[in-house]
């Protein structure tokens, strides 16, 4: 004969597999079945659902902003490595630019999409040599970008041409 269990929800004596395991129970499962179970989580959701999607979304704003800054951190790192600068670089050429780009002289007005929090300037390198120039804007950045790598400017400037007459 098979072992029961009394539910001490709706007091039916069922099979040990109606109930879930619970390590600490005299049994090793729960006092209550599994069908009393689902209705008293449902019973419960149920009255504290507003609290709960408060908690979550002020849960993932805070938890968004740590794993960017994180993230953020990793992405330094390993760019430190790869052009071989020191953990202070970043911040002694931030000080010596006045914590301004480059080419022209604003501070990073870009915020990023996910924590709305300011960007920092990027890292300038030659991607030939990997040689470290600065820091600029991410403006200045893509459009630096755009005139090393493909000929963006002469384009640009052939296509105003077309208009000059």
């Amino acid at each position: 004969m098979e072992n029961l269990i009394r539910c001490s929800k709706c007091s039916r004596d069922l099979p040990a597999d109606s109930f879930y395991p619970y390590m600490v129970g005299k049994s090793g499962r729960r006092g209550f079945c599994k069908e009393c179970h689902k209705v008293c989580q449902s019973k419960w959701a149920d009255e504290h659902r507003e609290g709960q999607k408060a908690y979550r979304r002020n849960w993932a704003r805070q938890d968004r902003t740590k794993k960017y800054a994180k993230y953020r951190k990793q992405e330094l790192r390993k760019k430190y490595r790869k052009y071989g600068l020191t953990e202070g670089w970043y911040e002694e050429q931030f000080a010596k630019q006045n914590g301004v780009c480059a080419i022209c002289g604003k501070p990073e007005m870009r915020l990023h999409n996910m924590t709305k929090t300011l960007m920092p300037l990027s890292v300038d390198h030659n991607h030939a040599t990997g040689k470290v120039r600065g820091l600029l804007c991410w403006g200045c950045n893509l459009t630096l970008h755009r005139v090393e790598d493909s000929g963006w400017l002469n384009q640009s400037l052939e296509y105003l041409r077309k208009f000059d007459s």
